[in-house]
């Protein structure tokens, strides 16, 4: 699923039809994990075998966004993450065959494994 993160909101771009649209429309309480920079940490033993990564994992609530305006905002932000392009058009039918999610991120936490003490400054 293609994420943009902007101001405390996830963006979120899906089809507008599927298993978890219908989870949505009924409750729309959400959690969610993002995880990056994992790598596999290999040893002669293999019970010493680790990962590093970083990770979030966040608790909210979606919201479907129905206003075409909006939707574009929503695009705009999913599209910053992927380029620096800032001047996107997206059709009418492109914005109304589509569902853009809005998930207001009410608790995070993280964790950080395996990178040593500093790694929270090299990014």
């Amino acid at each position: 699923m293609n994420i943009g993160y902007k101001n405390q909101t996830l963006y979120l771009h899906s089809s507008n039809e599927g298993k978890k649209i219908e989870i949505l429309k009924v409750n729309n309480r959400v959690s969610f994990r993002v995880e990056i920079n994992i790598e596999l940490v290999k040893d002669q033993n293999p019970c010493k075998w680790g990962m590093k990564y970083k990770s979030v994992v966040g608790w909210g609530y979606a919201y479907f966004i129905e206003d075409s305006k909006k939707k574009k905002e929503a695009l705009d932000i999913i599209m910053a993450k992927y380029s620096k392009n800032a001047n996107f058009e997206y059709s009418k039918t492109s914005l109304n065959n589509l569902a853009l999610i809005r998930v207001e991120v009410k608790e995070l936490t993280g964790k950080i494994s395996g990178y040593g003490s500093n790694v929270a400054n090299k990014e």
